[in-house]
């Protein structure tokens, strides 16, 4: 069992969280008014809105791209861009603000109803094809069929261990944008193209155009993005099912005891030994091996 198929968090693809029911994610798609052509396209973040997880270094990259996106996809057509944003935390407020003021953004119920947060006086000057929808917190069974109606999930955290989130958007088909911190390389490797992972940078902005380039790469090669979908998904089925992780725990746990057992014999090996060389009876400052040290004071 090795390290990299090991799961360093509660392992996520069990069969029920395998299943991809595309016919449900696309009455998913409707509920929130997505279109569900293959030029429809979601772009997902999914997390805490905090510092941590770079929420303003998504929303810059994303304002980049729509700006720069010329809506070609192999194939031809113009394909509509939509950014959904799901949870809450303490930058949420701020990043409505900046998404409703280069990007038609709205705030969506779980029944689907919009409310609009730009000034529609500026929709003119917007970059079209492109929606915004912030979603809010998410009961976990909608989560999960969040994951499955998107296209990229798009994290590009300060750090991590790995992200929970990334296991089950691999299990469900959707590609990867996110960073190389904490142990994320070891779910989404380089040498099977199953996602982008991006290491940190000094300046934000070259955060901000890295990213940027990564997510356009995707948009523009519609090919290049299913085959990193499917590849996702193939190695969390090959290497983080249920089953494995259960077998390779089991595996470590029994190498450990043997470990420990080994580690406790010699040192009683070791003890002994150390006993043999000494009487009981002796104080230990009388022993031969102790000869040359200086003896307490007075005796």
């Amino acid at each position: 069992c090795s390290l990299t198929s090991l799961p360093l968090s509660p392992p996520l693809a069990d069969e029920g969280k395998l299943e991809v029911d595309h016919a449900a994610a696309i009455a998913e798609r409707k509920t929130y008014g997505i279109g569900t052509s293959d030029k429809d396209i979601v772009v997902l973040f999914a997390g805490r809105i905090v510092e941590q997880k770079q929420p303003f270094v998504f929303q810059e990259a994303i304002t980049s791209v729509a700006k720069k996106y010329d809506g070609t996809l192999n194939g031809g057509g113009r394909p509509s861009v939509t950014v959904v944003i799901a949870g809450h935390g303490e930058d949420e407020d701020e990043l409505r603000r900046r998404m409703a003021s280069s990007l038609r953004t709205y705030y969506v119920d779980e029944n689907g109803k919009r409310t609009s947060l730009f000034d529609e006086k500026n929709e003119d000057n917007f970059p079209a094809g492109w929606t915004v929808l912030f979603c809010g917190g998410l009961h976990p069974a909608r989560m999960q069929m969040l994951l499955k109606l998107s296209d990229i999930i798009f994290l590009p955290s300060q750090m991590e261990g790995i992200a929970l989130v990334l296991y089950e958007a691999m299990a469900a088909e959707t590609a990867v944008i996110g960073a190389n911190v904490g142990g994320q390389a070891e779910l989404i490797s380089e040498d099977c193209d199953c996602g982008v992972l991006l290491s940190r940078r000094k300046q934000k902005s070259e955060e901000v155009d890295a990213y940027s380039s990564a997510l356009l790469d995707l948009l523009i090669d519609s090919k290049r993005m299913r085959k990193v979908q499917l590849n996702a998904r193939a190695r969390i089925e090959s290497l983080f099912r249920l089953e494995t992780a259960v077998d390779c725990v089991v595996n470590s746990i029994e190498k450990a005891q043997i470990s420990a057992r080994h580690a406790a014999a010699s040192l009683s090996l070791s003890e002994a030994r150390v006993r043999s060389s000494f009487s009981l009876d002796e104080p230990v400052w009388k022993k031969s091996a102790c000869k040359d040290l200086p003896q307490p004071f007075g005796l």
